[in-house]
C-alpha cells in the first residue's frame, strides 16, 4: 500500500504480481497495514484525513472514512502523518497541531494533552511522530525547530530544542530505539541545499547532537533504526 501524493494511494496484494490497483484518491500520503489483521489497512490524504478498509485483500476493497471528527478551527498539515505503535498496532497516532490517538484501530479517536512542562505548546502542525517499541507511553513529535517528548502517553510533554538545527533545517523523521538502548534519531532536511544531516540524542536528556551530513540517506536511515 503506497501513497503517491497527486496520484492517490495504490494497493498491490500478495498475489498481485507487479500490478497495482486504485485504493483511494486525493493526495496519497502515509499508509499502514495491520500486521496482525492484514485485511485492515489505512490510507491518508491531505489535511489529516484517514481512510480504512477491512477487506484489503479484496479486488475492490471497501474504503470508509476512519479519522477523527475535527473542529472547524483544527489546524491540520497538508502532509498527513499516521503512525502505529510498533508493539500494539491497533493503537494509532495522527498529527494535526496536536497528536490524536486511537486504541481501536480507527474506530474512535481522542486528542492527547498539549500540556508542556516549563514551556508552551507550539501551534505549528506536527511533522512526524515516533513511538518507542515496547514502551508505547514514550512518544516524540516534531514541530518547526522543536521536538516534544512524553513518557506518560501524552499527559505531559517536554520541549527539546538543544542541538537541533537552525530555522532552515526541518526535522522530517524521528525513530526511537528499543528501551534498553534508550536512543532517539532524527533526519533533517536542509531546505537550502537538500542535504539531510542525521541527529542522535539520549531519550532521557534534552539535547540532540548533529552528526555527519549525508547526501540523501538520513531520512531513509532513520526509519530503519531499531
Amino acid at each position: 500500500l503506497g501513497g503517491t501524493q497527486d496520484n492517490g494511494t495504490n494497493l498491490r496484494t500478495d498475489v498481485g504480481g507487479t500490478a497495482w490497483s486504485f485504493f483511494s484518491g486525493g493526495d496519497g500520503f502515509q499508509c499502514f497495514i495491520h500486521p496482525e489483521v492484514p485485511s485492515i489497512a489505512f490510507s491518508t490524504f491531505q489535511f489529516a484525513e484517514v481512510l480504512r478498509t477491512k477487506n484489503a485483500s479484496s479486488s475492490f476493497p471497501a474504503v470508509v472514512s476512519s479519522g477523527p471528527i475535527f473542529a472547524a478551527n483544527e489546524k491540520k498539515p497538508f502532509f498527513s502523518v499516521l503512525k502505529a505503535d510498533p508493539s500494539n498496532p491497533s493503537t494509532l497516532y495522527l498529527a494535526t497541531h496536536r497528536v490524536w490517538k486511537s486504541t481501536t484501530a480507527g474506530e474512535s479517536w481522542i486528542p492527547l494533552s498539549t500540556n508542556v512542562a516549563a514551556g508552551a505548546w507550539s501551534e505549528d502542525t506536527v511533522r512526524t511522530i515516533a513511538v518507542a517499541p515496547g514502551v508505547g507511553n514514550t512518544i516524540m513529535g516534531d514541530k518547526t525547530n522543536r521536538i516534544y517528548r512524553t513518557y506518560d502517553g501524552g499527559a505531559l510533554w517536554t520541549a527539546i530544542t538543544g542541538g537541533l538545527p537552525g530555522p532552515r533545517r526541518n526535522v522530517t523523521s524521528i525513530a526511537l530505539s528499543p528501551p534498553k538502548r534508550n536512543r532517539a534519531f532524527g533526519g533533517c532536511r536542509d531546505i537550502r541545499q537538500g542535504r539531510r544531516p542525521l541527529l542522535a540524542g539520549d531519550c532521557q536528556g534534552l539535547q540532540f547532537a548533529g552528526s555527519d551530513v549525508l547526501s540523501d540517506g538520513a531520512e531513509i536511515l532513520v526509519r530503519s533504526v531499531r
